[in-house]
């Protein structure tokens, strides 16, 4: 599609490369989610346990809310309990 101007025709191309799942699912998804109250969670800047998908630092931090005196290996001893009751179940993985 072309747009005549007083001096000059310029060519209109649509750019669809900004129409894909990303921009029309995923960020309209999670712009919801988070008015919904929901915290949003990089993957990237995250350490998260692959094998149980578990993010390590938000486990230690709510056990810690849940539990005050709770020990270094106490939190470990946790995590390990769970990652075991967990090992016979479908993770989605």
């Amino acid at each position: 599609m072309n747009i005549m101007t007083s001096k000059q025709t310029i060519e209109y191309k649509p750019s669809w490369d900004v129409f894909n799942e990303n921009s029309r699912v995923k960020i309209p998804a999670i712009l919801h989610l988070i008015k919904l109250g929901y915290r949003y969670l990089s993957l990237a800047k995250c350490e998260r346990d692959k094998a149980t998908n578990i993010f390590i630092d938000i486990f230690n931090e709510s056990l810690k809310r849940l539990n005050p005196n709770i020990t270094e290996r106490g939190l470990k001893d946790a995590f390990d309990e769970l990652s075991m009751a967990l090992d016979n179940e479908d993770l989605g993985l």
